[in-house]
């Protein structure tokens, strides 16, 4: 769609590049991502495929190139947390464990500095969680997963981001339990699914591969979209990664 089309435009050139990063399809992937920096300059997602491009097929040393030529597109830096927290979370899905954290210490880094100069918003805070967890700090990370689900109980998101980060950090498993039973009895219009997602994200980081499949079956019945680039970074679906019926919901189907 042409740029001037409006600020969606690039949806549909941008879920092609994820896709073809699902189908373990690189080249296509890169080739997506150059063609999105052409017609949307100053759209961060096409930077951030072609980093995800780069790292999946080998040469993860140009990362730092792309943010950097990320920034200069888009004229600011506020992608770079963005784009290096992508970046730290393809090194670790794709077996760079060192260079993940190293890259997720630079993005909380990043986060820790916007927080310190301007407001501190929720969606802020909730990515420099995220880029604390992937780092290995918890003792930062948990406090600040546990503050955003009190300030912010119906926030589904935040109730299974902070259970899986209870259950990452050897933190209660009884409680992370607890919350997955709440999310299970939740009721209000339009949920599609999304308490359903949460829980089963929570019962995968318990190692339970059983019950995580069944309620993502659950989830997707009732509309929950389809969330394989998400995930794929996710950790907390690691331990269920090689449980056989969650290899066979992953697989490309048609």
């Amino acid at each position: 769609m042409p740029y001037e089309s409006g600020p969606g435009a690039f949806w549909y050139l941008d879920t092609r590049a994820l896709v073809h990063h699902e189908l373990g399809e690189y080249g296509k992937e890169l080739e997506v991502a150059r063609l999105g920096q052409q017609h949307y300059p100053d759209v961060a997602a096409f930077f951030a495929a072609e980093i995800r491009a780069k790292v999946a097929s080998g040469p993860t040393a140009e990362i730092d190139a792309i943010v950097t030529r990320a920034e200069q597109a888009a004229g600011n830096s506020n992608d770079t947390g963005s784009l290096l927290s992508q970046g730290a979370g393809e090194l670790r899905a794709h077996g760079h464990s060192d260079a993940a954290r190293a890259m997720a210490s630079r993005a909380a880094e990043y986060y820790e500095r916007r927080l310190d100069t301007g407001k501190p918003t929720p969606g802020l805070r909730d990515s420099y969680a995220s880029a604390l967890l992937m780092s290995g700090d918890c003792r930062q990370a948990l406090p600040i997963r546990r503050d955003l689900t009190r300030h912010a109980p119906d926030n589904l998101a935040y109730q299974g981001s902070y259970a899986t980060a209870l259950v990452s950090c050897g933190g209660s498993r009884e409680e992370a339990r607890k919350i997955a039973d709440a999310l299970a009895m939740v009721e209000r219009p339009y949920l599609r699914g999304a308490n359903l997602y949460q829980r089963a994200r929570i019962l995968a980081a318990l190692g339970d591969g059983e019950g995580a499949v069944r309620e993502l079956q659950a989830a997707f019945a009732k509309g929950n979209r389809w969330n394989g680039s998400a995930m794929h970074l996710d950790a907390c679906w690691d331990p269920i990664r090689a449980y056989p019926a969650f290899v066979e919901w992953l697989k490309p189907k048609g």
